[in-house]
């Protein structure tokens, strides 16, 4: 969709589940509301990474873009922010290089350097209290870069 001035937009899904719902009517929700996107012309739409929160389903981007790319025909999918710190560089670029391959010209890969939640949950994902001191982000990153197809 674009505005009357050529800017196009997009939605940013963080998969809510509000009180009184099930898991699976939010995801409901999300395949409904990524047709009807696609349907009225946005340009993309993105999910954010998030974890341990127990009223947000948007742990991974990932399959939650394959999700959103298998229920549509032309609106781009993709990540809002993969949170670089919790993967590694090789795992994130080859799930979306396996997703651009399934929807060619469809999907977007966009990478964060926060660990997207709390300290006890970021040791959870990282297992290792020595890796929660390390910022290694630009290195991350290269190793993201040189690693893309």
């Amino acid at each position: 969709m674009s505005t009357a001035n050529g800017i196009k937009l997009s939605i940013l899904e963080f998969v809510h589940i509000y009180a009184g719902y099930e898991a699976s009517e939010s995801l409901q929700n999300v395949t409904e509301m990524v047709q009807l996107a696609e349907q009225w012309g946005f340009n993309r739409y993105w999910f954010a990474e998030h974890h341990n929160t127990k009223n947000l389903m948007s742990t991974s981007p990932d399959l939650l873009s394959m999700h959103a790319a298998a229920h549509t025909k032309n609106i781009r999918v993709g990540s809002g922010g993969i949170m670089l710190p919790n993967h590694s560089a090789l795992k994130v670029m080859e799930n979306f290089t396996l997703l651009e391959g399934l929807y060619p010209g469809r999907v977007d890969l966009g990478i964060g350097r926060a660990s997207g939640t709390d300290g006890r949950t970021m040791w959870a994902l990282l297992r290792s209290q020595e890796l929660m001191e390390v910022n290694d982000f630009p290195e991350q990153l290269d190793n993201a870069f040189l690693l893309c197809p």
